[in-house]
């Protein structure tokens, strides 16, 4: 076939084909607002599949929609909830005027999330996380609102689990005989204990929780400890580790340390937790050893030239061999 502008008539036909197709596709998208009810479409499909609980209520405050979560969140058909008020579904006073609160708030205006008390219709207590936002019309005049919430129970338990050990570790922390003491991962004392305070020669606890860990420590050996926190942080302990630290007064004393980290549920590290051990008695006792050491090898000394003397003596025909056999083996 002969080229139309380039374009051989078969393929010319096909463009014009496609051309047709999508005008008249673009026609029924505008005339019967297909590209709408796609979107409702998609957007009822997120709702339906939400794990969240979701109402829409109206500007009176009565629940008009609900999706599939909610019903199963609070063990009710949407029958039941539909025309109800969503603060009823709170259990305790102080959320229901709350809940009365943020929903003429959200009319007009954002609300921040709220951790609530929900009850369910088998009368059990739910705690959950409630998002509020305002639903308007195409003049942008608010119509109703909707009420995202999430069931916080795991996490409620969680932190009740969390609080609890951190309870019986921080009564552990203030019984023992050692100085313990918890940091953050800047080194910020957040427990510590009696021991702690009477061996850095402070009265009482928050004295010593009002100070660096740094702080406790002689000034040439701060940067050792700032490296060894880091240290810590990467490897997760430290052992037997030696400092010099401070008393209140400015006085010093040596130190031994060990230190682990403590991780949070996602098993990131989160604090860092140190016994401090007084060695000063174990470093005076060390010194006299030594010092002790070093006397019994003088006196060593002593009894070898004794021994050599008398056996000099006894052995030796004449004092002139004797003397001649010392001077011997001194200048050797």
């Amino acid at each position: 076939m002969r080229p139309v502008l380039g374009i051989e008539l078969p393929y010319l036909s096909t463009l014009a084909f496609a051309i047709g197709i999508g005008g008249i596709m673009g026609y029924g998208i505008w005339k019967y607002e297909l590209f709408e009810i796609t979107i409702a479409a998609v957007a009822a499909q997120i709702v339906s599949s939400m794990t969240d609980a979701m109402f829409v209520f109206d500007s009176e405050n009565k629940i008009t929609s609900v999706n599939a979560s909610a019903e199963k969140m609070f063990a009710q058909g949407a029958n039941d909830l539909i025309g109800a008020s969503l603060c009823s579904l709170f259990d305790r006073e102080v959320d229901r005027r709350k809940c009365e609160g943020i929903q003429n708030k959200v009319l007009v205006d954002v609300a921040p999330i709220n951790n609530m008390v929900m009850k369910t219709a088998a009368g059990s207590m739910l705690p959950v996380a409630c998002s509020f936002s305002t639903i308007r019309d195409q003049h942008g005049l608010p119509q109703g609102s909707v009420c995202v919430a999430r069931d916080i129970s795991m996490r409620k338990q969680a932190e009740e689990t969390l609080r609890e050990s951190e309870s019986r570790y921080r009564k552990l922390i203030e019984l023992s005989p050692d100085n313990i003491v918890v940091l953050d991962m800047q080194g910020h004392i957040l427990i510590a204990n009696q021991s702690g305070a009477d061996m850095h020669g402070y009265t009482s606890v928050p004295e010593i929780i009002r100070l660096k860990f740094i702080d406790l420590f002689a000034p040439e050996d701060r940067e050792r400890v700032r490296e060894s926190i880091h240290e810590v942080g990467r490897t997760g302990a430290m052992f037997n580790s030696e400092f010099l630290l401070l008393k209140k007064d400015g006085s010093s004393f040596p130190a031994e340390i060990n230190a682990s980290i403590l991780k949070e549920n996602n098993d990131e590290p989160c604090k860092i937790i140190a016994n401090i051990r007084d060695i000063s008695k174990r470093k005076l006792n060390e010194a006299r050893i030594i010092r002790q050491s070093a006397e019994l090898k003088e006196r060593n000394s002593e009894l070898e030239s004794l021994y050599e003397i008398s056996h000099g003596i006894a052995t030796t025909h004449s004092l002139d061999e004797l003397i001649a056999s010392r001077l011997r083996s001194v200048t050797s």
